[in-house]
């Protein structure tokens, strides 16, 4: 994996509340993709993340919570 600390994430909740991100390597993140959300490599480096599209249930969130 390859980032940079310009990539900014942003995903809003319910409410409509912006939050803003910095996922760095070797961080695990959960993203709620049915909630907006949004990646912008704001620096030069190119950037490369594993993205793992899994079937949420709570044995999952669990796992990822913990």
């Amino acid at each position: 994996m390859k980032t940079n600390p310009a990539v900014i994430f942003s995903s809003w909740d319910n409410e409509g509340k912006q939050d803003y991100y910095n996922m760095k390597k070797g961080e695990c993140w959960f993203l709620d993709t049915r909630r907006p959300y949004m990646a912008i490599n704001g620096g030069d480096d190119i950037r490369i993340h594993l993205v793992a599209d899994v079937w949420a249930n709570d044995e999952v969130r669990n796992l990822l919570i913990a």
